[in-house]
């Protein structure tokens, strides 16, 4: 069987079975790193990937919510908005990453802010509700709405600057997270699989 050095490894790995089977016997305990840098540049890549996918959302439909979104203020568990109640937020079909809501052409409703009132009135096809003191996230699956206390959150303001902060913030930890998380797990699979297949 050929023998393969680090540089053969580099481009051969893409296509090359007799380069495995070549780094399995003869690299020893070289063969782990090997993995480990094999499957950490490909979660490096994943993660790239993430990030632009995270970016495009961000700045796409993520920002025209932000943009629309009250200024949402919790004081003693209860809510103040800076628009008038109910404010009823809603995202343009033509902005939605999904293709069979971008088709209907029709507005799709993500929350209601009511800080008039504790009554949840009508559309259950509404994700978020936001009353007076009371939060309801309604999962399409379930059926039945979750019921939150605005109490629970403590005291907070949510501005358009908060907001992009967050959502900033998602932009770039999750694809940190997915390589940090996904890499390493990727690899102690890996490498717990070919010491029993050995």
């Amino acid at each position: 069987m050929k023998s393969y050095s680090g540089f053969h490894a580099l481009y051969m790995c893409f296509f090359s079975k007799d380069l495995y089977r070549s780094v399995v016997r003869n690299w020893k305990g070289m063969a782990f790193l090997y993995l480990f840098l094999l499957i950490m540049t490909s979660w490096l890549l994943i993660s790239l990937k993430v990030y632009f996918v995270m970016n495009e959302v961000m700045n796409g439909p993520v920002k025209k919510i932000i943009d629309r979104l009250p200024v949402v203020a919790i004081h003693d568990g209860e809510l103040k908005i800076d628009k008038q109640s109910p404010y009823r937020l809603t995202l343009n079909a033509s902005d939605s990453m999904d293709p069979s809501v971008r088709s209907t052409n029709r507005e799709v409703p993500i929350a209601i802010f009511d800080d008039t009132t504790d009554d949840v009135k009508g559309d259950e096809n509404v994700p978020f509700v936001v009353t007076k003191h009371n939060l309801f996230i309604q999962s399409a699956k379930e059926g039945q709405a979750q019921q939150f206390e605005l109490k629970q959150f403590g005291d907070l303001k949510y501005s358009k600057e908060s907001y992009i902060e967050l959502a900033d913030a998602i932009k770039l930890w999750v694809p940190i997270a997915v390589f940090l998380i996904a890499g390493p797990t990727s690899f102690f699979c890996c490498a717990i699989l070919s010491l029993l297949i050995g």
